[in-house]
């Protein structure tokens, strides 16, 4: 290959550092990347549990209800944190879990429902999570992965 063929070659190609979503990506540069989707995901979640403003706001670490209302406003302009990331997942996947084991109704009314599981101790789920933080999401999300692997 001559000379000027292989420069404008190494011009052309990209290394896969340079790639949109390279293994290289900064955390901060892949939360921004994910944020939107995890926003439209954690919406429609809560929409279909039908949590109250106040609930949504603590599912997300706390902000505050003006400050969740802004980011779902401007979705894909929201960056979330580590924290709200790591409780977005959560939910994520407790919902989709959920919705692997029921396939009906019962899959957003069973985080509702009181549970006599020593786990949650005779409240529902979400209220388990909603006063435990993100412990109690991990454990919740790990307990309906378990039941739904039959174990």
């Amino acid at each position: 290959m001559n000379a000027r063929l292989a420069a404008q070659s190494k011009k052309q190609s990209k290394s896969y550092a340079d790639t949109k979503y390279s293994a290289y990506e900064t955390e901060e540069a892949k939360r921004k990347r994910l944020s939107p989707v995890a926003l439209h995901a954690v919406k429609k979640i809560y929409e279909a549990w039908e949590l109250s403003q106040e609930g949504q706001a603590v599912f997300l670490g706390g902000v505050s209800v003006s400050t969740l209302n802004r980011m779902f406003k401007d979705i894909e302009n929201s960056q979330l944190t580590q924290d709200q990331m790591t409780r977005a997942s959560a939910l994520i996947g407790i919902y989709e879990n959920l919705h692997i084991i029921f396939r009906d109704e019962m899959s957003d009314r069973w985080i509702g429902l009181h549970n006599s599981d020593p786990l949650f101790q005779g409240v529902s789920p979400l209220s388990f999570m909603l006063t435990e933080g993100i412990p109690a999401m991990l454990k919740t999300r790990s307990y309906i992965e378990a039941w739904r692997n039959g174990l």
